[in-house]
């Protein structure tokens, strides 16, 4: 996509979607409702922002990232305040917020980020394991960009190692649900008990 056509998106994308109140900065669930958009998708919604200040960096996508992340904070906290969103157990939920803060760190340089970005990731690790394939992703992207791989090496090789135990032997694939097989072919028999579809592909470290 060229620059030209980029802006555009983006600004249709702001201009349906985008809502200010005050300080803070969201996206908003569907075009005719006011509310948020819940947890994971605004994450999603955020690392958008995130894509687009990566293709041609600019101050308003950068003040941008830093309200948006803050705004995120305020409206998932729990009881426990900025550090508490225990809440929400899915581990894909936590690692997509995970990798916008780290990239929210890289954009705006905000110490904060990383260190949201270390409670998403350790919150997954003390779980011990995860049936998303985005945490494997999630996890070694901010390995990768803070250069832990001291820290995780043993862990994240644990996964990949759980992930390519039940790959489909004959296409080497990996779905991602780690502590089931990956179904076979469609119309086999017991390709019914399971419905997701193995289209995980397994890179190890």
């Amino acid at each position: 996509m060229n620059s030209k056509c980029l802006d555009a998106a983006f600004a249709a994308l702001n201009r349906a979607f985008l809502v200010p109140n005050g300080d803070q900065r969201y996206y908003k669930e569907s075009l005719d409702k006011t509310e948020k958009d819940c947890f994971w998708r605004q994450a999603l919604d955020i690392q958008a922002v995130q894509d687009v200040h990566d293709s041609a960096p600019r101050t308003e996508t950068r003040d941008l990232t830093a309200r948006l992340l803050d705004t995120f904070l305020q409206q998932n906290q729990g009881g426990g305040g900025l550090y508490d969103r225990a809440w929400n157990e899915y581990n894909d939920d936590r690692l997509g917020a995970g990798l916008a803060f780290v990239r929210g760190h890289r954009i705006t340089g905000d110490q904060s980020c990383l260190d949201q970005t270390r409670y998403a990731f350790n919150r997954v690790y003390d779980r011990e394991g995860t049936w998303q394939s985005e945490f494997a992703r999630g996890m070694g992207e901010f390995v990768r960009e803070n250069n832990l791989w001291g820290d995780y090496d043993d862990f994240m090789k644990r996964n990949a190692d759980a992930a390519w135990s039940v790959r489909r032997t004959d296409l080497d694939l990996s779905w991602n649900r780690w502590d089931a097989q990956t179904r076979p072919a469609p119309c086999s028999p017991s390709s019914a008990r399971i419905s997701r579809s193995p289209i995980v592909l397994v890179v190890r470290r």
